[in-house]
């Protein structure tokens, strides 16, 4: 068990935003499309959030690489 390599939480961070933010930008896609705006298409709504939760995500995770606190050495 000692072996076992430490995963960093930006690390943990890094891994998943790709994934999660696009999803959730989708999400609140729909839920615009379906509660803020009458006669919209949806389509355009979800591929918008999703599209929004991706640039989110290249930030954050550009953000997230120039954060040096957390690794030895400061690089």
């Amino acid at each position: 068990m000692a072996d076992k390599p430490t995963i960093t939480m930006s690390d943990r961070l890094t891994a998943s935003l790709p994934y999660v933010l696009p999803v959730l930008g989708a999400a609140i896609g729909m839920f615009w499309a379906r509660y803020g705006t009458e006669h919209s298409n949806p389509v355009i709504w979800v591929a918008a959030g999703a599209v929004i939760g991706r640039l989110a995500a290249m930030v954050l995770v550009r953000m997230l690489h120039r954060n040096t606190f957390d690794r030895p050495g400061g690089k």
